[in-house]
């Protein structure tokens, strides 16, 4: 298998950079910026942050064994060790040039970026699988976590080597002028945006300009470039004129690139056909996502959307659909005591709380309760409590009890009452949450759990299966198994 092998060469090319000391055909085998992080080898980039300084950790990274650090000019002499020192005028911007340079090298390597309000890290996973059924998976690197920054982007692409024929890049972005840089950086060959909707608008003023940001991902496109979007979405029309190719995803009735049609969510995933244009007959074929809830059909057109730009057959395409993976805390399954955990608290929109909220429904079987844990929804700006109020009644329409947690999820929690009555509970603490759900749940039910980032609902998901895992006779019973009930993992 290749390795990563970045020269000293390069980085001093790309960054401008002054060596200390250091010898000329010096390689590196990795880059961070994390000094816990650090492999034998590794180049240590001293970013300074909000709440550090990575010149503090220097020492601790050089001594991890790094072979080298990158650092702020003027504040190399202090780090006298046996280890390369580049001194560069910003170390931030010195790892995205640096990154810039190390995906230039790479031959071979075809670049898909994906962004998107909702659904960009569920299609970068269909993505990545479709894309190493074809080639294997040593020769896909995909965005892990949440490195979607101007940090997180940089890191991803000095992660690649020789071996790597794709990558797929994911971008976020909090305002204008983000991805914009980002893309710059990744050169892609095929531009992907998943959705727009009304994410961020406290940052940026409206969905105008929240597509806007999102239509930066386009600016990266060199001539032969193609360019995915939702075929319905017609906030990023006035971006899209000056590219040559351009390529469409979304239900059969609007006549898409990739159409999909026939969706069936379950409880074990998503079965729906696709029609890829000048590929499938009229019939389509049909596909299988062990992924839970109906809004997955869209992105796995838009996954199957990027194949095709690619050139990969419809075989991989359905292979790679059909063992993706849902990313951490993005509407996996699981089984905590007797209850089903549908764990989505990794982000959460008005758009998608709606989506969970159909899933929860989806997947709950007869006789089972629908419990939502749902918080707040952060960056919505001034029209924050209508939209949380709004999500508040969908969810009284949806669910048997709902908790709801932070303090702009009070709103939520008021809209749902006429319905719900006291099958609520407000509370800002995640135990309390978890002990709810002990006392109004029964064996089999389904319980979501759902909020911003911010929120880190995960707390309650913890909770939960504390109590559930204390010895009969405590405080609470854990509860048992239900009759004839499978765990699903």
């Amino acid at each position: 298998m290749a390795q990563v092998a970045i020269p000293l060469v390069r980085v001093l090319d790309a960054t401008g950079g002054t060596a200390l000391r250091g010898q000329s055909g010096e390689e590196y085998s990795s880059v961070t910026i994390d000094s816990r992080a650090v492999a034998p080898g590794a180049l240590f980039f001293a970013v300074k942050g909000d709440r550090f300084d990575g010149h503090d950790f220097a020492i601790s990274a050089i001594a991890a064994g790094a072979h080298g650090i990158v650092v702020a000019r003027g504040r190399g002499a202090a780090f006298d060790h046996d280890c390369t020192v580049i001194e560069v005028d910003d170390p931030v911007r010195a790892l995205g040039a640096l990154a810039a340079a190390h995906r230039q090298a790479m031959a071979q390597l075809e670049v898909v970026a994906i962004t998107g309000s909702n659904g960009k890290t569920t299609t970068k996973e269909m993505v990545a699988s479709i894309l190493s059924a074809a080639a294997g998976g040593d020769a896909v690197l995909k965005t892990e976590g949440n490195l979607n920054n101007h940090l997180g982007v940089p890191l991803t692409l000095l992660r690649l080597h020789e071996g790597h024929r794709y990558a797929v890049v994911e971008m976020g972005m909090s305002n204008l002028g983000e991805i914009a840089y980002l893309t710059g950086l990744a050169r892609p060959d095929v531009a992907v945006v998943v959705s727009v909707a009304g994410v961020h608008v406290e940052t940026l003023g409206s969905i105008e300009n929240v597509a806007r940001a999102k239509a930066e991902i386009f600016a990266g496109l060199d001539e032969d470039g193609i360019a995915i979007y939702p075929a319905t979405e017609s906030l990023l029309l006035p971006y899209l004129g000056a590219l040559a190719h351009k390529m469409t995803f979304g239900p059969k009735a609007v006549s898409p690139t990739v159409a999909y049609d026939e969706v069936k969510p379950g409880p074990t995933g998503l079965d729906l056909r696709l029609h890829l244009a000048g590929v499938t007959s009229s019939a389509g074929i049909d596909a299988h996502l062990p992924l839970i809830g109906g809004h997955n059909a869209s992105n796995a057109a838009a996954a199957a959307c990027v194949a095709l730009a690619l050139d990969v057959g419809e075989g991989s395409i359905l292979d790679g659909l059909a063992t993706v993976k849902p990313a951490k805390h993005r509407a996996q399954l699981m089984q905590v005591g007797s209850y089903t955990v549908l764990d989505d608290c990794y982000n959460a929109a008005p758009n998608s709380m709606r989506a969970a909220l159909d899933s929860l429904a989806e997947i709950t079987p007869p006789g089972a309760q629908k419990i939502a844990v749902l918080g707040d929804m952060l960056e919505l700006g001034p029209q924050s409590a209508q939209l949380h109020a709004d999500i508040g009644e969908y969810a009284a329409e949806r669910v048997d009890y709902l908790i709801t947690l932070g303090p702009q999820s009070v709103a939520m929690n008021e809209a749902a009452r006429p319905r719900l009555g006291d099958r609520m509970l407000h509370t800002e603490d995640p135990k309390d949450a978890a002990d709810k759900i002990c006392e109004v749940g029964r064996a089999g039910d389904v319980v979501l759990v759902k909020a911003s980032r911010g929120l880190r609902l995960e707390r309650v998901i913890d909770a939960l299966t504390a109590v559930c895992q204390r010895p009969r006779g405590g405080d609470h019973e854990a509860p048992g198994p239900g009759p004839g009930r499978e765990e699903e993992s």
